[in-house]
């Protein structure tokens, strides 16, 4: 992905889940360059993958091509899976010790 800008989040890279399944993809549409720089198409296996409109200016705030932790923890708390609103908090518990 590291030709387009887009910015990855969610299970499939937060650190404290274990074989994530689900992506959130952020970067402008058209998504056409995002689906054909990371192979995307529709899978037969159980992942999950949400394209949204990057809602920061990349050129004021370099977040590059992984979520800051914070970004991460939102999309985990925004889930029903109560193992990955787990997950979320305890990024932002990490966070916080950080802090």
């Amino acid at each position: 992905m590291e030709r387009t800008d887009a910015t990855l989040a969610g299970d499939a890279v937060a650190p404290t889940v274990r074989n994530g399944t689900g992506v959130v993809v952020f970067d402008r549409p058209p998504w056409a360059d995002v689906v054909r720089v990371g192979r995307l198409r529709t899978a037969a296996e159980a992942t999950d993958m949400v394209l949204r409109e990057r809602f920061w200016d990349e050129s004021l705030l370099m977040v590059g091509p992984t979520a800051p932790p914070l970004l991460t923890a939102a999309e985990l708390l925004c889930t029903v899976d109560p193992r990955l609103r787990e997950a979320g908090e305890q990024v932002l518990d990490e966070e916080a010790r950080r802090g």
